[in-house]
């Protein structure tokens, strides 16, 4: 079980701190003007924004393996996994007011308060 539990840990903390990371780059405002057109997205929030989110997730991921893994102040593993479940509860939020990207799944309120005919394709 412990071995399962950090390989999970392990996993989510390398994932946001390299999508935090991602972020943090589009600090460079020739990067940020490059990626503007690729990802439909971006123009809806700011820069400041989207790199401040960018600090979160990376902070958030090394804080889920370094406090554990290291033992000093392992106190702060869960505060990051906290911290991450806000930022986590806030994209939802926003993809659920209409600024949702194309590579997102809709929030499943959405999908259960539609008719039972669109969501079955129009049929019965």
């Amino acid at each position: 079980m412990n071995t399962s539990l950090w390989t999970v840990q392990v996993l989510w903390g390398v994932f946001f701190s390299f999508t935090g990371f991602g972020k943090v780059l589009c600090f460079n405002q020739a990067v940020w003007n490059l990626m503007l057109p690729r990802v439909p997205w971006f123009s809806a929030v700011p820069q400041a924004l989207f790199v401040f989110i960018g600090v979160c997730e990376f902070l958030g991921g090394v804080g889920l393996i370094l406090p554990a893994m290291t033992g000093v102040k392992p106190k702060l593993t869960p505060l990051a996994a906290f911290g991450l479940t806000v930022v986590m509860i806030l994209r939802l939020y926003f993809t659920s007011c209409g600024a949702s990207t194309t590579f997102s799944c809709p929030p499943i309120w959405c999908w259960q308060g539609a008719p039972r005919s669109s969501r079955m394709g129009g049929g019965l």
